[in-house]
């Protein structure tokens, strides 16, 4: 007798044997297609993930670009410096040379369209190139500042030295003034506003510099307006003094001038001859009277004590009478 096999005389197992090969392959399907939908799903974000950091680069690359333009037109204002105007002459052409070195920025924009890799290539470009405008932006600000240093401290060196000068000319004042001011205060404050620029050329404030010179010139302004006034007042007081003063009076005799005959030819300058003086009158004679015991009259006595002279002595001989 043949035996018959077991599956054909059992439908059941077959079914079930069926069953399993399509829950299987159903497993083997799902898993397919999870996969790949893993896959479109990664690739997805890896896409959607490229196409935001390429927007993120883009931008931060555009920012750096415009504070670079805005750092370069604020720095474009400080080009009329010139090498005579600062302490290190080479600042001058580093900054030049700074402003003139522009940055290179990436024309376009992202595209949700582009592949993955064209965005990640342009993640990279835009990263190099922010990266290179970042370096030539700090570039600009050292040149900037060295600049700047280097042109205060030229300022405040030449401050110093026309504060040095000032004092100088405050002090030789001092000196010059002493006993040609109405008041003294003003020549003190000029001591003091010298002995203030002295500290003054110690600072590193250029505007401490620069107050102090005023200081000592205000100071100057003064005393050379008090002496002035001074001068002034001092010559005012002496013309009021002399014609205080009564001027002498007295009439001056005038001699006539004498008078000549201009010589003419060959003849002799005669001077005119001298007056002669009038006679003085001789006395007048004694009217005759009696003689006396002498033999002279009393009247001849008389006559002749009058003038001072005997004419007849007794015992001698007399013209008269």
């Amino acid at each position: 007798m043949r035996k018959v096999p077991q599956s054909e005389g059992n439908p059941t197992q077959h079914n079930r044997g069926k069953k399993r090969w399509l829950s299987i392959i159903l497993v083997l399907v799902l898993t397919v297609v999870t996969v790949c939908g893993v896959g479109v799903w990664h690739h997805r974000q890896q896409h959607e993930q490229a196409f935001a950091s390429c927007q993120r680069e883009q931008k931060h690359m555009q920012e750096t670009y415009t504070r670079w333009q805005q750092e370069r037109e604020q720095a474009l204002q400080l080009q009329t410096i010139q090498p005579e105007e600062v302490i290190e002459s080479e600042s001058v052409s580093t900054f030049r040379a700074a402003v003139k070195n522009e940055p290179k920025t990436l024309q376009g924009n992202c595209k949700a369209s582009d592949s993955t890799a064209d965005l990640e290539h342009a993640v990279l470009q835009y990263q190099q190139t922010q990266q290179s405008s970042q370096k030539q932006a700090k570039e600009l600000q050292a040149a900037v500042k060295k600049l700047l240093r280097s042109r205060d401290a030229k300022v405040l060196s030449d401050g110093k030295a026309a504060l040095q000068a000032k004092s100088d000319e405050g002090s030789k004042l001092l000196a010059d003034s002493e006993g040609k001011v109405a008041d003294n205060a003003c020549r003190e404050s000029l001591r003091q506003a010298v002995v203030d620029a002295g500290k003054a050329s110690a600072s590193s404030v250029v505007a401490d510099v620069d107050k102090a010179r005023l200081n000592v010139q205000g100071a100057i302004d003064a005393v050379n307006a008090n002496m002035q006034a001074k001068a002034t007042a001092d010559a005012q007081a002496a013309t009021a003094a002399q014609a205080a003063v009564p001027a002498p009076s007295w009439t001056q005799t005038q001699k006539p001038a004498p008078s000549y005959t201009q010589p003419q030819g060959h003849r002799n300058y005669q001077a005119p001859a001298a007056p002669t003086p009038a006679p003085a009158p001789a006395p007048a004679a004694p009217a005759p009277s009696t003689s006396s015991g002498n033999g002279v009259s009393p009247s001849v006595n008389d006559w002749m004590n009058q003038i001072g002279q005997p004419v007849c002595v007794k015992g001698q001989a007399c013209g008269i009478g």
